[in-house]
């Protein structure tokens, strides 16, 4: 079932995950009991149709938007109508891309208290890997557990009749008594 916030791609493909990425960002106005963004900032983001609570993890340089070459790396805070570099995490996986790779999922809003506070484009991200929650219909989670964990390197059977690939059975020729 498809769910607010999924995302469809190609099989070949994937869209990645995260919960952890770079960004540039532009601080519009903050809000007056809050005025400046560090580490630790909590607020909203809005990233296609995800939204949920984000954490400023580290604020990596923060400049002034007309110049861009004066960049402070040791910047602790950045004010409001700055730029600034960012690596931000989120509570849950997130289907996003970088910016350049493609725009529509590489673009996001940061929200606090129902008022837009920053503007971003995603740089770098950390992939997560991801597990598959797609079950095999009428098999028990232990009976999958147990195929994920077979050998690998045995020999596949094809079946002429039915067309279909099974691993070879195991022959059982003497069993110890």
């Amino acid at each position: 079932m498809i769910q607010k916030g999924d995302v469809i791609s190609d099989r070949e493909k994937v869209t990645p995950v995260t919960m952890i990425f770079e960004a540039e960002m532009e601080l519009l106005e903050l809000l007056p009991q809050k005025p400046i963004l560090s580490k630790g900032y909590s607020c909203i983001m809005h990233c296609h149709t995800f939204a949920d609570d984000i954490t400023v993890e580290a604020l990596l340089d923060v400049y002034e938007k007309d110049n861009k070459e004066e960049r402070d790396a040791k910047a602790k805070f950045a004010r409001s109508l700055q730029c600034c570099r960012v690596r931000i995490s989120t509570k849950v996986p997130l289907a996003m891309e970088k910016f350049d790779v493609f725009p529509q999922l590489g673009r996001f809003t940061l929200r606090d208290e129902g008022r837009t506070i920053a503007v971003g484009q995603i740089t770098k991200y950390k992939p997560h890997k991801v597990t598959s929650s797609i079950q095999v219909a009428g098999a028990p989670a232990q009976q999958q557990n147990q195929q994920d964990k077979s050998d690998k390197n045995q020999a596949l059977v094809f079946d002429m009749e039915s067309g279909q690939v099974a691993q070879q059975k195991k022959q059982l020729d003497a069993i110890p008594e």
